[in-house]
């Protein structure tokens, strides 16, 4: 389903400066299961930290998650 903020995984996956991104809180942000699988699909190489706790997500996000292979790379993941 369509994240409450129009597609908003879908908009921070698609930032240039992704790349350089170490840290990002998307706490409490209307997160559904399609902007999860959004961000999951992106490439981060720099990120450390990811925080995505109080949204609106369910087994299908941490599936994502759990497909990305990034996901080994962080020192803190909260949902």
């Amino acid at each position: 389903s369509e994240s409450s903020l129009g597609g908003a995984g879908a908009a921070v996956a698609g930032l240039p400066f992704r790349d350089g991104v170490r840290v990002l809180g998307l706490r409490n942000a209307g997160l559904r299961d399609a902007d999860v699988a959004a961000l999951a699909a992106a490439d981060w190489p720099a990120l450390e930290e990811l925080d995505l706790s109080v949204n609106r997500l369910t087994d299908a996000a941490a599936a994502a998650l759990a497909r990305a292979g990034w996901v080994r790379q962080l020192r803190r993941l909260r949902v």
